[in-house]
């Protein structure tokens, strides 16, 4: 994956991943450093709502499967 792929934040990239489906719902920052989900509600289809939170999910995982790839890269002290 590319350093900047790594750099992106979980909006950013969940934003990609939903770019990529036929759903508009997307997340922006706000202001306040918050992100916000638009439109602020959920799909009223169930399997489009479903899909919503997969794609979320799947980008929390490869978050956490990357922190787990670097700590073990990590050189021990």
């Amino acid at each position: 994956m590319k350093t900047a792929e790594k750099a992106d934040s979980w909006w950013e990239r969940a934003n990609k991943k939903l770019a990529e489906s036929t759903l508009k719902t997307r997340f922006t920052l706000n202001k306040d450093g918050r992100v916000e989900v638009n439109p602020p509600v959920l799909p009223e289809d169930y399997e489009e709502t479903r899909l919503l939170f997969e794609i979320v999910d799947d980008v929390f995982a490869m978050i956490e499967e990357e922190a787990e790839e670097a700590e073990l890269d990590q050189p021990d002290s």
